[in-house]
């Protein structure tokens, strides 16, 4: 159409907007949902072939679209339509009667003859489909309406823009995230790993999706220069690009909508009002606020101690130039209740400021999913209410379905208080799907799986994590308990030898890991690892008790897994259903400890 009338597709959007206050998808969905109505009317044709003729390639997304739009759902439109003329069910029946016995009869034999014969062509359908779709489904599972999206790559001089490449990518993934026939994958947090080395066609064939976006970003002062291209595995070339002129830092905001309702057009997806209204929803009108925020995003995103304090800063630095900036709230929420997890701040201190920030997001908006998640947060790691982080963990997911930290939290919950293992996995794995980076998801899904005594995919998972997080050296300590699982020794010293941390607590003994495993085998290393968690700023009791329970020594486990319980430290909600100290279950000081979690028994 934008060819025919020799019109871009930003300039088709723009002049249909002007003239009908509607998107392009929009207005064409409605031209759609009217034709569909008028051949429905007509009796003709089922409710899939109407949908199908009009250009609908999903009936159940047909039926929800026709829904909204009408009010009812189609296969009711005979009932509203006989309503809407003052003839109900009774008057129905009344001119049925009144019809002669003949034609009665002779509509009962055609109907019949039709019914016979659609059967018979249901049949063969079905069996030449399945021969035919169900080869070609075999060959391939990518996802009709799916797309993985790059990170910017950023041309400026300064890499300290580096922040707001990322903040306006993770801002469109998060619009397009919002459209329900859709499937997003966030690559961002893994720049390093990705796109230089690999194509785009090997990027759709290893997350397989049907389409890839990605650009560049180029920051000069005050204006930027933003290239989107939108890549297609089918045809294996772009077939979109969205070259904006030079754009102000306060034209940002209404750019990132309009990419993603413009994807979602090349797409061929209709938008549904309500994710039109998600789309187009700006939480601030100011440019400052924004880019301050997504500064905080992006250390954020880094999950270390110092990160979470930059984040920290610059949310608190939104929030002087937009007080009702409730992602900003949400934002400083995740930030404390994060610190006080890991021990990064007073405990009790971070958890309140983190449910006064999420409170104060949600009285500005009281469907902001990402406050939901971190009330549930809080449920689990401080106020150990179970029933209120199931409660809005739903809430959460029903306000937005494709929050990958949502999923992350409710694996957590199914996993650690209620041994949901299954259902657990389903959401770490939807989690990961959405964000195949996310650290924390991926560690989740190995320590589901070391849970599981699925060995060889728990190592699976740490070997991602120290490809893309080479630097995180102490999770080799992970790897030595998996190995030690497997009673692979060797391989377990040899895990254990390459973590930096606990070399130098070692060379600061004085002490030789060879020599301990020589003595002392494998429970001598076990009493090496005690000692260095012993000399660490933040003494991790719960690792230490596990350490304490892998050497059958009951009472001093328990003696750190109270020492956890009296600090406050939130990890200790996974201790339930931990595999490492089921020799413990029976234990009444154990018992005890779960009843002060509020985990119950057994």
């Amino acid at each position: 159409m934008a060819d025919q009338i020799r019109l871009s597709h930003s300039q088709i959007h723009r002049k249909l907007k002007e003239i009908t206050n509607q998107s392009a998808s929009q207005f064409i969905r409605e031209i759609r949902l009217n034709k569909a109505k008028e051949i429905l009317e007509k009796e003709l044709y089922t409710v899939s072939e109407v949908a199908y003729k009009v250009g609908f390639a999903n009936t159940t997304y047909f039926s929800k679209c026709f829904h909204e739009y009408f009010g009812y759902p189609p296969g009711e439109l005979r009932k509203h339509a006989l309503a809407s003329i003052g003839i109900t069910g009774s008057g129905v029946h009344k001119q049925i009667a009144s019809g002669t016995k003949g034609e009665l009869i002779k509509n009962s034999a055609k109907k019949s003859q039709l019914f016979i014969l659609s059967i018979i062509v249901i049949v063969v359908l079905a069996f030449f489909g399945y021969r035919y779709f169900g080869n070609e489904m075999n060959k391939s599972t990518v996802n009709v309406k799916s797309i993985a999206v790059c990170p910017l790559r950023n041309y400026s001089d300064d890499n300290k823009n580096q922040h707001i490449a990322d903040g306006i990518i993770e801002d469109i993934i998060n619009r397009l995230s919002q459209i329900s026939a859709l499937k997003v994958k966030s690559l961002i947090p893994c720049r390093n790993a990705l796109t230089e080395e690999k194509s785009l066609a090997e990027l759709a064939r290893e997350y397989n999706v049907s389409h890839v976006l990605d650009g560049s970003f180029l920051l000069e002062e005050d204006e930027a220069r933003i290239i989107i291209h939108l890549y297609e595995s089918k045809t294996d070339k772009y077939i979109w690009s969205y070259k904006p002129p030079l754009l102000n830092l306060n034209e940002i905001l209404p750019f990132i909508s309009d990419v993603a309702k413009q994807v979602a057009g090349e797409l061929q997806i209709f938008l549904l009002n309500n994710e039109i209204e998600k789309i187009e929803k700006e939480y601030t009108e100011n440019t400052e606020a924004y880019n301050l925020y997504l500064t905080g995003r992006y250390f954020w995103n880094q999950t270390t101690q110092k990160s979470l304090e930059q984040s920290i800063e610059y949310f608190n630095k939104s929030l002087d130039k937009d007080p009702n900036y409730s992602l900003a709230y949400a934002g400083l929420a995740m930030a404390y209740s994060r610190q006080a997890w890991y021990g990064w701040c007073p405990l009790h201190e971070g958890y309140r400021k983190g449910k006064e920030c999420a409170m104060k997001a949600l009285s500005i908006d009281k469907k902001l999913s990402e406050a939901h998640t971190v009330l549930a947060y809080i449920a689990c790691g401080y106020d150990r209410d179970w029933k209120v982080a199931e409660r809005e963990l739903k809430l959460a997911l029903e306000l937005n379905p494709n929050y990958a930290y949502t999923h992350h939290c409710y694996a957590g919950y199914l996993m650690f208080a209620k041994e949901k293992n299954e259902e657990a996995r389903k959401h770490i794995n939807r989690a990961l799907d959405l964000n195949p980076f996310l650290f924390i998801s991926r560690w989740y899904s190995c320590w589901f799986y070391y849970r599981e005594g699925k060995y060889n995919e728990a190592l699976q998972e740490i070997n991602k994590l120290m490809e893309l997080y080479p630097e995180r050296d102490n999770l080799y300590k992970y790897v030595f308990l998996i190995r030690f699982k497997e009673g692979n020794y060797v391989k377990a010293l040899e895990a254990i030898s390459k973590d930096k941390s606990f070399i130098a607590t070692l060379e600061k003994e004085l002490v030789s890991l060879d020599d301990i495993y020589v003595k002392s085998g494998i429970e001598g290393v076990i009493r090496l690892l005690i000692l260095h968690e012993k000399t660490q700023e933040e003494v991790l009791n719960y690792d230490i008790a596990r350490y304490y329970a892998l050497l059958n020594d009951k009472n001093t486990a328990l003696d750190y897994l109270e020492k956890g319980l009296e600090s406050g430290q939130s990890n200790l909600c996974k201790i339930k259903f931990d595999p490492d100290f089921e020799k413990l279950r029976d234990e009444p000081r154990f018992l005890f400890i779960l009843t002060k979690l509020n985990l119950g028994g057994y």
